[in-house]
């Protein structure tokens, strides 16, 4: 088991100095430390860079025009979702959509104009059984014809304020291409820049050890040890590699603003070996491959620096909109967005762990919900980005993988919080957008 306490140390009150990461690297750079002020945080770089925060307000300006494909499975999903809502409040429903996170949905595809979806379709399997589904030769059969090429609907009108954001079923590597096929076929939509974040892995470790139909969804690697899942899932990235660099880097349809390929989001109850394997296989397979058209972004080790946990090994809103951060920081430098937000403030009663579980965590029935994390994200969580720095304390100045790879326990964390700044400064361009969904069956 694994017990690991974040431990706080104090941060003086000082003027904001530091530059703005640069995140659109090859790898994108993550390991730091978290800063937080009583209800803000913000992310300092270990090389004395910040990142730059992002608001709803520039975010709309950053992607429009723009296409922002998210490609994976339940994770992905809850990505697209929190986008969507703060990018245009309400308009998505999980009851209302039938949108649930079950892996019936195969594509949600959305055109978002003025904060308003204009356009919507939503691809959903429900006649799909378990185990026979998701074999490779089924998913290349049906998954382009069927699903992926609905993206060629003719009312996903483009223009030059219009946003579209498309979520793609990717249990398995070998997924990944048929819908970036499909993507690079769609000529009404070709003056738009297309950038997509591929993540994939979560599926490989769900096979270990699977004794349940709905974790049977790959027949063909249920059974295999450890070692052998790690090589499935290096073999299949490096089978797909080549489709990948040829839509996301210079010349491709993604060549203008890249791609991202992250790995599995840590979560604290992450403490299974088949973790670690993953995290090595994404480190091994991934990693050295990656390019500027073809980012790595080490996302389990980014969310371990947060004192934040997940909803059964999903992100919360809060975490969820970190990870959007770190998207908008590898192609919203290239539209010119000059960001100068340095702490993100989450307001709302599920827009972390503690009020998700204190909320879903009994018993969901009535509620319409089948999964705590459904029931997570469907609740106002609002988000204000601010420009100030002030004195805080930080969690921790670094955090080295050994930490995941044995047993440590360090001391519990004592808050220390050094004075407000009394030259504090606001840019102004805090804004709060407050994301709604429907709660009633």
């Amino acid at each position: 088991a694994l017990a690991l306490a974040l431990v706080p140390r104090r941060v003086a009150a000082q003027a904001f100095t530091e530059p703005v990461c640069d995140l659109r690297q090859a790898v994108v750079p993550v390991d730091g430390e978290t800063v937080v002020h009583e209800a803000d945080w913000g992310f300092n770089h270990r090389s004395g860079c910040h990142f730059g925060l992002y608001n709803p307000t520039l975010m709309e300006r950053c992607l429009e025009g723009s296409w922002l494909v998210f490609n994976g499975a339940s994770m992905s999903q809850i990505w697209t979702y929190r986008l969507i809502d703060l990018l245009a409040p309400g308009q998505l429903s999980i009851l209302r959509d039938k949108a649930y996170l079950d892996g019936k949905v195969l594509m949600l595809d959305v055109v978002i104009q003025d904060g308003k979806i204009v356009y919507k379709n939503l691809v959903r399997d429900d006649f799909h059984f378990y185990p026979w589904g998701h074999t490779v030769e089924n998913d290349a059969r049906t998954l382009p014809t069927w699903v992926f090429d609905q993206v060629q609907n003719k009312s996903a009108v483009y223009s030059t304020r219009a946003i579209r954001i498309t979520n793609m079923f990717a249990q398995f590597w070998d997924d990944v291409p048929l819908g970036l096929d499909s993507i690079a076929r769609v000529a009404s939509w070709a003056r738009a820049p297309v950038s997509v974040v591929l993540s994939v892995g979560q599926w490989y470790v769900d096979a270990y050890k699977c004794e349940k139909d709905w974790c049977a969804s790959r027949p063909s690697y249920i059974g295999l040890e450890l070692e052998g899942l790690k090589a499935q899932y290096e073999s299949d990235f490096i089978n797909v590699l080549p489709q990948i660099r040829s839509f996301c880097e210079e010349g491709g349809r993604g060549g203008i603003l890249g791609c991202v390929v992250a790995n599995i989001p840590h979560c604290n109850g992450m403490t299974s070996v088949a973790y670690l394997t993953m995290y090595d296989a994404a480190e091994a397979a991934v990693k050295p491959y990656a390019t500027m058209g073809v980012r790595y972004a080490d996302l389990w080790r980014f969310a371990a620096f947060f004192d934040e946990g997940c909803t059964e090994g999903h992100q919360t809103p809060m975490m969820a909109t970190w990870t959007l951060q770190i998207v908008l920081g590898g192609i919203c430098p290239l539209k010119n967005i000059q960001v100068r937000g340095t702490e993100m403030e989450f307001q709302g009663e599920q827009c972390r762990q503690a009020g998700i579980l204190e909320a879903c965590g009994g018993n969901l029935s009535g509620t319409g919900f089948a999964h705590i994390w459904e029931c997570g994200i469907n609740k106002p969580c609002s988000l204000s980005v601010s420009h100030r720095r002030r004195g805080t304390y930080t969690y921790p100045p670094q955090m080295p993988l050994e930490y995941f790879r044995e047993t440590t326990t360090m001391p519990a964390p004592t808050t220390t919080v050094a004075p407000d700044d009394p030259d504090e400064v606001d840019d102004g361009e805090t804004t709060t957008t407050t994301t709604t969904t429907t709660t009633t069956t």
